[in-house]
């Protein structure tokens, strides 16, 4: 995958309802009289929560380090998988 901590991340909203439901996030996803719901972990839903468009992957994983406790590499891989699955889910777009 490209070096993508530079990039903004932005959550892509159309057809979708989310909220946080105590230490989890739940995300729908209605398209064509289809509708999928997607269960996020809390870190990924801490990703989602700040997935605004202003803040850089590097952003993300500077404040995962401190929210959770863990080192940068962890933190890296963590987010990078959280791009790659959202991204094929066209959940977020970078920018």
């Amino acid at each position: 995958m490209e070096d993508i901590r530079n990039c903004c991340i932005r959550r892509i909203e159309d057809n979708t309802a989310w909220d946080r439901i105590e230490s989890e996030v739940l995300i729908i996803l209605t398209k064509d009289n289809d509708e999928k719901v997607f269960r996020l972990n809390k870190t990924a839903g801490y990703l989602w929560e700040n997935c605004d468009g202003t803040r850089t992957v590097h952003e993300l994983i500077t404040r995962l380090c401190a929210e959770f406790d863990v080192d940068e590499a962890k933190a890296l891989d963590d987010v990078t998988k959280f791009v790659e699955q959202m991204k094929g889910l066209k959940l977020v777009a970078l920018s």
